[in-house]
């Protein structure tokens, strides 16, 4: 379809062509009267700018006005605009006000002076006086578009050139945008601003500055009406080479090829409005206002690349005489079940390149043709619209016998998915409007009070469609909605707003229960018999239909966000009235709770055929997930809710069978605790082991579940049959992991978690104690034994602990002490009994401790030897016995010390003392630091070799 709009005396006139077929249509545009505006001050159209979706076949033509209005045109993909609308600034209708707000501004705001949609990556750019803003936002979704970057152009030419500029416009050339602004002194110049997607927002970056283009060709007040226009042949090929055109309105055209824009030479000598390139892509069309639309060939270098279809018409008639084969073939069905007949039907289309056209496909076109015909041009003994039923049926046969021809002649194996998923979709769409109609039948034959408000519905989406189609302006709202089957997803929208509005409060659902159950019955049985169009599709079309849910980006119109969004209002609604009508019609209750089961089963089928359907692992999928995810929490808690609340076994099984279909672990767990059945929770364990993608294992759930409700016995005590399952949950969790590796006889591997915990920071030496005995135990109940390395590590941290005990003032409590503070506070003690362990904590601590700290053993020895008068124990041993002179000398803190470190009986940790310190080297040690006459120095030697020597005591 050709569009084209242009302004003219203040107002605007939109062109269309399509297909070549109809004559040109010249619509015009107007700015509708307002009684406040005077009529002199009427207001005009003075801007223009149209914005192809990217996703559909739409395009939008805007008119700016001079009262900073815009007015609004929409024409669809059969060329028919809707009314013209007028947008004021801040009614938030989505990116076209955006836009309008962009475009004229109070005039406190700079004008916006161009705008560009760059397709590639759906990004609107707008230019004003000074700044050059990049709007972003969803495609699908235009009301989402935001400021999502800006550059200060003019602040940046101020800052090159130091001087004052006033900014013309710009051109588009990949991912580069050119704005020209003219200088008062240095003439025509342009920025180059790379624009391209950041990490949060899009960044635009100034690259280079072209100055003083085309000087002498225009000056003064000329320069400022000059237009910067390009022709990009291949924008993702960084090797195209663009051509640029400078088109004065009081001068000359100029040309440039290359990325340069620096070289400008004339290509044509008169001034002209505007260019844009020929349908063949070898020349400019320039709009001379006097001589009309002018030919100028394009660069010689540049023709080659730039030649992407020598001659658009005849593709355009390539696909109209597809379309007619498809047609024809369509009225002479039976003859195509002849393979050779439909061996040269399929071939013609390939000749014709029908199935490799992107726009205008023949084969969507054909089936929203048989679907979308009004009621009064389908032919048939009644046209009339209380036949609308009948008719329907008429066009579901005639789509499916379509869809029989592509299948049987081979054309579904050469379509592509999206064009088979919009197929697919037109089928259920005109079964949904087919079911819809006989229910809305069955209300009729007594006037049921929810017939009005189905109605109300009908006339909302219709009223929505014919918006959007001038043709449709005359005929009844209910024909167009059951007539144009490929807009029904208008009538979703409108029953999701119109249950949502209507039934808002549980107090206005419990009110209007009869209403809104016969509507939902309705709306139940139409989605349903949807989906038993889609299980057909499925079973008469497995290869077509395995590869359209496999390979499309398009979701299954069942799993649309608008059959989603309908199922949701009315099943919030049925929720709303299950929650009010105890206390004011309890005999509804059950039937109310009968209708949310239904509607939530159906919703939350939808949302799983969405997640199914979505490319595996892609960020779309996981984002339906959670979107299917928190819907089914709520949905299968308020459906339990209800059913515990006097529901009966019944409705509880119902609820329990809806959990284990769509994965709702949650709402399984708090069946089972709720009814108290282990017997009930260990079979969903068992059986629910392969849950959804993103679900996991129910077992692994319900985990997870009693931890966040810190029920840990419980949780240690399952059933020995989950014992590996709970093993591998709880192995990051080493405070539970131990003990479940104890349940299961794994002590060595018990050791080895008790061992990580008890090294852990922070501990009391109570908590250290009794990890520490616990990592002993299982180390002798894995069959090491006393003597084995890792036992003696054990005993070496439990001796230390002990002794922290003795030496230490606090409590259990208290952190646990290194070896070094506690040799410190031990060496301050007087008393020989607390100043020795000491050196039992050199002994437990291991041979490389007291390596590291030789020094610090050397200083232990010479307090032991301090604390004790040697003279006055040798005097005493003249008057004494040999068992108390002994007994005298066991009292000494240097033969404790010399136990601790060289006795046989005690505790050493690594290596013997002796390797580190031998106890000649101590004797030295001392004897030096004494200085004792030989008579005490004797008691010195006997009170420190008695402990490796024995008792006796030997005169030398």
């Amino acid at each position: 379809m050709a569009i084209a709009a242009c302004l003219e005396h203040g107002k605007g006139r939109i062109w269309t062509k399509l297909d070549g077929k109809r004559n040109t249509i010249a619509r015009k545009v107007e700015v509708p009267d307002d009684p406040k505006t005077r009529r002199n001050e009427r207001e005009r159209l003075v801007a223009v700018h149209t914005v192809r979706h990217v996703n559909d076949a739409k395009s939008h033509v805007l008119f700016g006005t001079s009262g900073g209005k815009i007015v609004h045109v929409v024409l669809d993909e059969r060329g028919e605009p809707s009314k013209p609308k007028v947008l004021e600034r801040g009614q938030g209708v989505g990116v076209i006000q955006r836009i309008g707000s962009l475009l004229w501004k109070q005039q406190e705001v700079s004008p916006i002076k161009q705008l560009a949609w760059r397709e590639k990556d759906g990004i609107l750019l707008a230019l004003d006086n000074a700044e050059l803003q990049v709007w972003t936002g969803d495609p699908d979704d235009l009301s989402s578009y935001t400021l999502g970057g800006n550059l200060n152009v003019q602040a940046h030419f101020k800052q090159e050139l130091d001087d004052n500029c006033e900014i013309n416009n710009f051109c588009l050339v990949g991912k580069h945008v050119f704005v020209l602004a003219r200088m008062q002194q240095r003439g025509l110049c342009v920025l180059d601003v790379k624009v391209e997607r950041g990490t949060e927002s899009y960044v635009c970056q100034p690259s280079k500055l072209y100055k003083g283009l085309a000087k002498g060709f225009w000056s003064g007040a000329a320069s400022r009406r000059v237009l910067l226009r390009c022709l990009l042949p291949d924008p993702d090929n960084p090797q195209s080479v663009p051509e640029y055109l400078l088109l004065g309105s009081e001068g000359r055209v100029l040309s440039c090829l290359g990325s340069s824009v620096q070289k400008f030479t004339s290509c044509y000598e008169k001034p002209v409005l505007d260019a844009c390139p020929s349908k063949t892509y070898t020349s400019w069309l320039l709009l001379d206002p006097s001589a009309g639309v002018m030919s100028v060939p394009m660069q010689t270098s540049s023709r080659q690349q730039l030649a992407m279809d020598a001659d658009m018409a005849s593709a355009t008639r390539m696909g109209e005489l597809a379309l007619d084969e498809l047609r024809h073939a369509l009225a002479q069905r039976s003859e195509m079940d002849d393979p050779d007949k439909a061996s040269d039907f399929r071939a013609r289309l390939m000749s014709l390149g029908a199935f490799t056209k992107a726009e205008s496909n023949p084969f969507l076109t054909l089936g929203k043709e048989i679907v979308d015909t009004l009621f009064k041009h389908w032919g048939g003994e009644d046209t009339s619209q209380a036949n609308m039923g009948g008719q329907l049926v008429d066009k579901k046969n005639r789509f499916n016998t379509y869809l029989e021809l592509l299948s049987s002649t081979g054309c579904f194996d050469l379509l592509k998915p999206e064009s088979l998923s919009t197929l697919f979709a037109l089928a259920m769409k005109i079964q949904f409007l087919l079911a819809l109609r006989e229910a809305e039948n069955l209300l009729s034959t007594n006037e049921h009070p929810a017939l009005p408000f189905l109605r109300e519905c009908l006339a909302l989406a219709g009223e929505e469609i014919k918006s959007f189609h001038v043709a449709l302006a005359a005929r009844p709202p209910e024909e167009v909605v059951y007539s144009r089957a490929s807009s029904c997803d208008y009538l979703l929208v409108a029953l999701q707003k119109t249950f949502a509005s209507r039934f808002q409060t549980a107090q206005e659902a419990a009110a209007g229960w009869g209403i809104l159950e016969a509507s939902t019955a309705c709306i139940l049985s139409a989605v349903e018999s949807s989906s038993e169009t889609w299980k057909y599709i499925s079973e008469r079309f497995p290869s077509a239909f395995a590869y359209a849910t496999g390979g499309s980006s398009i979701l299954p119109w069942l799993g649309s966000k608008r059959i989603i969004g309908m199922l949701a209002s009315t099943t919030e609604a049925v929720l709303n009235a299950t929650n009010a009508l105890s206390a004011v019609y309890p005999e509804h209750v059950p039937a109310a709770r009968g209708r949310l089961l239904e509607l939530a089963s159906q919703l939350l089928d939808s949302h799983r055929l969405a997640v199914e359907s979505a490319s595996i692992g892609s960020d779309t999928q996981q984002t339906l997930f959670r979107e299917y995810a928190a819907t089914r929490d709520r949905q299968l808690a308020a459906l339990l809710e209800h059913a515990l609340d006097d529901g009966g076994q019944e409705a509880i099984d119902a609820v329990a069978s809806l959990a284990v279909r769509h994965h709702g672990y949650a709402c399984l767990a708090q069946l089972c605790d709720t009814v108290g059945s282990e017997e009930m929770l260990f079979d969903y364990m068992r059986k629910l082991e392969s849950g959804a993608q993103f679900d996991g294992k129910f077992c692994t759930f319900y985990f997870q579940w009693l931890l966040d409700r810190k029920r840990e016995f419980e949780l240690m005590h399952l059933p020995s049959e989950f014992d590996e399952e709970l093993l591998g949950f709880i192995q990051p969790l080493l405070r539970l992991r131990w003990l479940q590796e104890i349940k299961m006889r794994k002590h060595s591997a018990a050791s080895h978690t008790l061992e990580v915990l008890s090294k852990e920071n922070g501990l009391s030496l109570e908590q250290s104690y009794r990890r520490l005995s616990l990592q002993k135990l299982s180390l002798l109940a894995s069959g090491q034994g006393h003597l084995s390395e890792k036992v003696r590590d054990v005993d070496s941290a439990l001796t230390l602990l002990d002794i922290q005990r003795e030496i230490s003032i606090g409590s259990n409590k208290d952190p646990i002490m290194s070896p070094v503070e506690m040799v410190d506070v031990a060496l301050q003690e007087t008393a020989p009994s607390k100043l020795s362990l000491a050196f039992a904590i050199f002994a437990a601590a291991g041979d490389g401790f007291r390596r590291s700290h030789l020094k610090r053993l050397e200083a232990a020895w010479r307090a032991a030897a301090d604390v004790t008068d040697w003279e006055e124990l040798a005097n005493a041993r003249v008057g004494e016995s040999d068992e108390s002179y002994l007994g005298a000398l066991q009292q000494t803190a240097v033969h404790q010390a010399a136990v601790y470190c060289y006795g046989s009986r005690s505790f050493c940790a690594g290596a013997p003392v002796s390797d580190t310190l031998n106890i000649d080297e101590v004797y030295t040690l001392l004897q030096e630091h004494t200085a004792l006459e030989e008579y005490p120095l004797e008691t010195l030697k006997h009170a420190l070799f008695t402990a490796t020597q024995g008792l006796q005591v030997v005169d030398t």
